[in-house]
């Protein structure tokens, strides 16, 4: 499949399950922690012994930068990080589908380069 083929069926999915899901947040926190543990950092809030422990933060780690979603009060920001060496240099806000659009791309672009990264999208978007 051709990267921008892979890029508009990742996007697909992600828009997909955007208006599928009640809870954004906590779709793409399953999906993407399922998908990538490693790279998918998910935060919780409420009280620790609570059953409801809503998203708070979705946060995507890949070698050629982040992506983020934040919950603050009745939004979800969306935003793109630049990480050098596990320090972040640069945060910018995006609208939910430059978001999904940036990861679609970034998650294509690590799958050429890791090969369990491009089974477990794979399975993602099938």
């Amino acid at each position: 499949m051709d990267d921008a083929l892979t890029v508009e069926v990742l996007a697909c999915t992600l828009r997909m399950e955007k208006s599928q899901s009640s809870d954004l947040m906590e779709h793409l926190a399953s999906m993407l922690s399922k998908a990538l543990p490693d790279e998918t950092k998910v935060d919780r809030g409420g009280f620790f012994l609570s059953a409801n422990r809503p998203v708070v933060q979705l946060t995507v780690t890949l070698p050629d930068g982040g992506f983020q979603l934040v919950r603050e009060k009745n939004r979800i920001i969306a935003r793109q990080l630049k990480i050098v060496r596990n320090v972040v240099l640069k945060t910018e806000e995006l609208s939910m589908e430059a978001w999904i659009m940036g990861l679609a791309a970034a998650l294509s672009r690590h799958a050429e380069h890791n090969s369990a990264a491009r089974i477990a999208l794979e399975k993602f978007v099938e």
